[in-house]
């Protein structure tokens, strides 16, 4: 019972990330903020970059 509880939430979750772009684009579009959210996403692409580069070394550590 416990398996179908966490496989029910995690489709979900699953759901939810399409469901939330697609809102969140309906909503962009309807208050004309899409030049906004555009240059959020390549400030997330730069970061999620950078932190990937930074943190190679910890990715690599051997203990």
């Amino acid at each position: 019972m416990l398996g179908r509880v966490f496989t029910s939430l995690g489709a979900l979750v699953t759901m939810a990330t399409p469901s939330a772009a697609i809102i969140t684009g309906s909503v962009a579009n309807a208050v004309q903020i899409g030049p906004i959210l555009q240059l959020h996403g390549v400030l997330t692409l730069i970061a999620t970059a950078g932190a990937y580069l930074v943190f190679e070394e910890v990715r690599e550590a051997k203990h």
